[in-house]
């Protein structure tokens, strides 16, 4: 992720490629992708498991296809709603 802190990312689990963060990481990423001016594309929840990774389309949001005035608070609002539900979140930057 081109413009995350590196010490962000070692917080995250990687799979598949993938960086998910526990809720209070993807926070942080979404406030550095706004200091730094990267485009949120979407956000993508999904309930890890120690063998598998369970996306939850209900706890994921594309910013292409629905639009909102500020997706960086939409973002933050969107995981701090979702906190107790243990998810983790995969932060959808534009490269």
């Amino acid at each position: 992720m081109k413009g995350i802190h590196p010490g962000l990312l070692a917080e995250a689990e990687q799979r598949g490629g993938i960086y998910w963060f526990a809720p209070e990481h993807a926070l942080a990423v979404i406030r550095e992708a706004r200091q730094h001016g990267l485009l949120l594309l979407g956000i993508d929840g999904a309930y890890l498991t120690p063998n598998s990774t369970q996306p939850s389309l209900d706890d994921s949001w594309d910013y292409g296809a629905q639009s909102v005035p500020d997706p960086y608070l939409h973002a933050f609002r969107f995981i701090k709603d979702r906190e107790a539900k243990r998810l983790h979140f995969e932060i959808v930057l534009a490269e």
